[in-house]
Formats: C-alpha cells, sequence, structure tokens
C-alpha cells in the first residue's frame, strides 16, 4: 500500500512535471480529500525533513517547497 506521504509526493512530481507551480497545500489537501489544508503542510515538513523536498521560504506553508 502507498502511503500518504508517498501519495503527495507523486501528485508533486506529476504538478512539476506538466510545466505548473509546487502545488499550494490547499491543492494538496483537496487532491487527497482532507479536509484541512495544515495536513499538507504538515506532510512537506515530513517530507522535507526526509530530504524529499527542499524547504525554499521562511514561511513554508503554501508554496515554500520545491522539489
Amino acid at each position: 500500500m502507498i502511503s500518504q506521504r508517498q501519495k503527495v509526493l507523486e501528485f508533486a512530481r506529476s504538478e512539476v512535471q506538466a510545466g505548473r507551480k509546487f502545488p499550494s497545500a490547499k491543492q494538496v489537501s483537496q487532491h487527497m480529500g482532507w479536509a484541512n489544508d495544515h495536513s499538507a503542510g504538515d506532510c512537506f515538513m515530513a517530507l522535507a525533513s526526509q530530504g524529499h523536498l527542499k524547504i525554499k521560504s521562511k514561511r513554508p506553508f503554501g508554496r515554500g517547497f520545491q522539489y
């Protein structure tokens, strides 16, 4: 089974590869069916701590990450 974090990472990759911006926490929450945008932000932070994403902003929630 694919983890939630892996699904988020795959969604972010697909958006970037399609030529779009890195998805916001709101876009990820909508894609994943989550009611709270903070869940996506927490997932971004976990992926960044694992080295899968880079934090590019002092306020990383939203579009403050890059793949």
